[in-house]
């Protein structure tokens, strides 16, 4: 079977590619995307979708003028619509320049794709792409999702990304380029030893290929049934996954996570992870699961794991956190006064009103303290903690309490204590730590008496 027919089928099997399909053609210029470009254009015209040409100029070598300039001319000859973007040397990091490069190319794919409405990028990723790619997530301890790679077919965004030549060899697509005179364009760095990749297609593939003439196929057979597996048992693990959520989703519960078997503890997490940072082209691998496993089970408050990009898992008490750097507000050195009748509205959000009974008018979502009006003096006074501070406790007839011990019985996490406000008279006396407890000052409702209110909104979740 010639190679355009193992072509054709592989669409037709394999693809959700139609005939009404349009299709964006991701062309570097080197031999596999120029001989994928070919194929293309040799479709029978029954089966032939519309499609066009995207071309990303990285700058990182020579000769890509030469390559630009030849693929323009290219499509122009064969009435291609053709794009091209120049990866500008000021945007591109010192280090990490593979991983910078991939999330440009496929952001400008995105972009063109959902401007021009496009349904299927197509990229010409081939069998040797494959094993590099499955040894290289091995090698570095990936995910599951990680280690199955690349997939015939996937979503992108809200489109579909297709690479239909995972199953051919590049010594094939060199053999067809001679045949038909295929035009291409020689990658000098691919020969240069400073890429990860290059280690592995010059020193493992060859050794791989002698040991068995069908390693292409096996390495795609095994990719192929490791994703089989996984979607059958990945809604099992999102639907677990919900249980464990809190209602912020970077957030899940520890002690949902520990009544669960210990084997379902690392597949929760990593298709939390997965759901969270792979859309930010955020790396993560197996050791880092393992650590945040133990820091679940063993670990105490205030610990944390560190991952790419600057993000973290924190352990709370009763919770774990995904989190960006510092996640919550910086402390605010700045306290505010409240008079009678005012109403201010803090940093968090949450307005706070103080009045009185004669004016009082109930509203929901607010919490309401009410006050003896011999009791304070005014103005009120909010502001963050200090070392020392100390309060009443409504309940309690004697006795005060430090609340650094009221933060830590109930144990409040490190972050949020931080951010907490006291509500004090001009005499400093404590009226509440605000969202947590209520200080003495705090009474019932008296009918038969005016009485200062607080007038608290309470903080979203």
């Amino acid at each position: 079977m010639s190679l355009l027919q193992q072509f054709i089928t592989q669409l037709k099997q394999s693809t959700s590619i139609k005939k009404e399909s349009k299709l964006l053609l991701a062309v570097s210029g080197g031999v596999d995307s120029m001989v994928m470009l070919d194929l293309f254009q040799q479709l029978p015209a029954a089966i032939l979708p519309a499609f066009a040409v995207v071309h990303i100029q990285h700058q990182l070598r020579d000769d890509d003028q030469l390559e630009l300039a030849y693929l323009k001319q290219y499509c122009e000859q064969h009435q291609l619509s053709f794009y091209s973007k120049k990866w500008e040397k000021a945007d591109q990091p010192i280090s990490g320049i593979e991983a910078a490069a991939r999330t440009f190319r496929y952001q400008v794919f995105h972009e063109i794709m959902a401007e021009h409405h496009y349904t299927h990028l197509v990229l010409a990723h081939h069998g040797e792409d494959q094993i590099e790619t499955i040894l290289m997530k091995l090698t570095r301890g990936s995910s599951l999702p990680g280690i199955a790679a690349m997939q015939t077919e996937r979503p992108f965004f809200n489109q579909q990304l297709v690479r239909p030549m995972l199953s051919f060899s590049k010594t094939t697509l060199y053999d067809y380029a001679k045949t038909y005179g295929v035009t291409y364009f020689e990658d000098k760095s691919n020969t240069d030893l400073v890429y990860t990749r290059n280690r592995y297609r010059q020193g493992m593939l060859p050794f791989l290929k002698e040991e068995n003439t069908q390693v292409i196929a096996h390495f795609q057979q095994f990719s192929e049934a490791l994703h089989d597996v996984l979607a059958i048992a990945t809604p099992v693990i999102q639907e677990q996954l919900k249980q464990v959520q809190l209602s912020n989703k970077n957030r899940l519960s520890i002690e949902k996570i520990l009544q669960l078997p210990t084997y379902f503890h690392r597949l929760l997490l990593g298709e939390w992870l997965q759901q969270q940072l792979t859309p930010k082209e955020v790396p993560f691998n197996q050791e880092q699961l393992q650590q945040i496993e133990r820091l679940i089970q063993s670990g105490g408050p205030n610990q944390s794991i560190d991952l790419a990009d600057g993000y973290q898992v924190k352990r709370n008490y009763q919770s774990v956190e995904l989190c960006k750097g510092i996640t919550h507000k910086p402390i605010q050195s700045t306290s505010f006064s409240l008079a009678f009748g005012e109403t201010i509205e803090l940093p968090n959000g949450q307005k706070i009103t103080l009045t009185d009974t004669a004016h009082f008018q109930a509203k929901k979502n607010e919490q309401v303290i009410y006050l003896a009006k011999d009791a304070l003096a005014l103005p009120l006074t909010i502001r963050h903690r200090v070392p020392g501070d100390r309060m009443t406790l409504k309940g309690l007839t004697t006795g005060s309490k430090k609340i650094k011990d009221i933060f830590i019985d109930q144990k409040i996490p490190k972050e949020m204590r931080e951010q907490a406000y006291l509500i004090l008279d001009r005499e400093k006396k404590v009226i509440c730590l605000l969202n947590y407890k209520e200080s003495r000052l705090s009474i019932a409702q008296e009918t038969d008496k005016i009485q200062y209110i607080l007038i608290i909104s309470k903080m979203d979740e």
